[in-house]
Formats: C-alpha cells, structure tokens, sequence
C-alpha cells in the first residue's frame, strides 16, 4: 500500500513530471491540487502538449481526479484553415498503418475535428484520434468512430478479459469484478492509481467481441 501524499507533495510531482517530459515544453503551467484532485491552468501551443500534460499528471501517484482548463494559443499570427486542418490529417491517417484511413470520414469547423466511420479494434479508433490531436490549431475532436466486431459469447469475453487481467503486472487483478452484456463491458472495483485504471480499462479494449467498455472502477485514496 503506498503511503499517504498530501496535496502540496502531488503538486510538486505533477510539476516536476511536467518539467520532465520534452513533449510539454510550456513551462509555466499552473498547477494547483485540492484532496488529490489535480487542476491545470495556462497556455500551451499544441493541442497535443495539452493532452501530454494531462497524461503526465494521471501518471502520479496521489492523484484522484483532473481539470484540465489547458487553452491551446498557436504562437504565429495565421492559423491553419479548415481545409488544410483536414488534408494535413488525411495526409497523416493515410501514412499511419495502424489506421484503416479508408474507413474514417473527416470533417472540420472552426478547428473543432469529427471523426466518422468504422474500425475493426479500440487501438486503431485511439490512433485516428491520436493523429488529429497531433495537427496543428486543432482545438478539439469528437471522436464518432465505431467499432464493428465479430459475435462472441458473453461467457468468453469475460474469461478472456479475466485471464488477461491476471497475466498482467501492472494491476492487482482481483480487485476488479467483469460484467458483460453482448458486446458490451462493464470494470468495477477499486485499484490504487490512475495508471491501473487505465490498464484495466486498455485490457478490456483488447478482448474481442467488445464494442463498448464503461470504466466503473474506483482510485482508492
């Protein structure tokens, strides 16, 4: 059981996490953290650092929740058009083979990208979205793709997800009960970080047959 943080000791590890990592390189991002709950304030030039910044603070151990009220300010006066927002991410999901570009429709307003279409696994959804955040005066994206899998029982989704959970080392499998529903999946339970929780919820990504995936589980302090 790790031991007890306070919240000016959560502060100055999310800070010194952010300093660390050369995809943040805005270096006066506020951070500030009542009961574990970490709030990041400021400016930063890529919609990608916003997000890197937000994964670096749910990396910390402490943590039980997150505002992320990060702008996204590009420093050069022009800023890309629509238009050149969605061929520079047409020309990017081509390029990625994770992605079956083909199959995603881009629309762009305002620097606001949607995503549609279908994909056959969670990871190449994550990687389209992935890509968008990565183009320059992006200021958001709602990701609409859906994921078209074949039929299995419900019985072996949940042995699959079992097994897997217990392989893992990063998570304490037994502390996280599996619920599914055709092709849908529901986590509960309680683990002690951030990055378990996303573990667990990465493994049930991964079995097939899933669809959907609710993340009910529970940070304990």
């Amino acid at each position: 059981m790790p031991s007890f943080k306070s919240d000016r000791q959560i502060q100055d590890d999310v800070r010194d996490e952010l300093t660390w990592d050369p995809e943040v390189t805005i270096t006066d991002i506020g951070v500030t953290v009542k009961d574990g709950v970490v709030t990041l304030r400021g400016a930063v030039v890529l919609s990608s650092e916003k997000w890197a910044a937000e994964r670096d603070a749910l990396r910390i151990g402490g943590v039980r929740g997150l505002m992320n009220e990060l702008t996204i300010e590009p420093v050069r006066g022009q800023r890309y058009a629509d238009d050149e927002i969605a061929r520079h991410l047409a020309d990017a999901l081509h390029f990625d083979s994770s992605v079956l570009s083909d199959c995603i429709q881009i629309t762009v307003e305002d620097g606001w990208v949607t995503l549609r279409g279908t994909t056959d696994w969670y990871y190449q959804r994550s990687a389209a979205e992935a890509n968008a955040w990565r183009i320059a005066d992006v200021k958001g994206v709602d990701n609409e793709i859906t994921i078209v899998q074949p039929h299995v029982s419900a019985s072996d989704i949940e042995a699959g997800i079992r097994k897997a959970l217990d392989r893992s080392a990063a998570i304490d499998a037994s502390a996280i009960a599996i619920f599914v529903e055709g092709s849908h999946v529901t986590l509960a339970g309680t683990v002690q970080s951030w990055a378990e929780f996303n573990t667990a919820r990465d493994v049930a990504w991964r079995a097939k047959g899933v669809t959907t995936v609710a993340n009910d589980i529970v940070i304990r302090e």
